[in-house]
């Protein structure tokens, strides 16, 4: 789903595109960076922890792989880095 929405605006986009909701119970916010080429992922739980999942590269490519398969992993392609940034 965000992937459909980051890419139905991308010409509206001036460099960044954030999609923020909250599941299960936390929060998680989607950023796109056109202009640095990757797509961030932040991921709060219910104690107040935050994951950081960044996708580098090909971010237009890996926004329509998701579209079709639900994930942003895509063979060829960087994997994605992971960073715990506590609370």
């Amino acid at each position: 789903m965000v992937a459909e929405l980051f890419l139905k605006n991308l010409d509206m986009a001036k460099g960044k595109l954030g999609v923020k909701y909250i599941s299960d119970g936390g929060e998680i916010i989607y950023l796109l960076d056109t202009e640095d080429n990757f797509i961030r992922k932040f991921k709060t739980n219910i104690s107040g922890t935050m994951l950081q999942y960044t996708w580098r590269g090909e971010f237009r490519e890996r926004l329509k792989y998701a579209s079709e398969n639900n994930t942003f992993k895509q063979s060829g392609l960087p994997e994605v880095e992971v960073k715990n940034l506590y609370h």
